[in-house]
């Protein structure tokens, strides 16, 4: 009895922990700042190339005969 009242008093204070402090631990993925990249930057590179030119520019590679 003495353990669940103890689990249920800490996961109470952390709880309020995290409803007090929630605010203080954003996370952003917004990095331009840091490296000079921009978002178009990135998607310029993502899309630099498409799908059918990927695979021929692979179609010499063979295909796989184990896992």
């Amino acid at each position: 009895m003495k353990k669940t009242k103890f689990q249920r008093i800490t996961a109470l204070i952390l709880a309020l922990v995290v409803l007090c402090c929630g605010g203080a631990l954003s996370v952003s993925a917004d990095n331009s700042s840091v490296s000079g990249t921009t978002t178009d930057d990135i998607k310029a590179l993502l899309n630099a190339i498409s799908y059918s030119d990927y695979i021929l520019n692979q179609s010499e590679v063979p295909l796989a005969t184990q896992d």
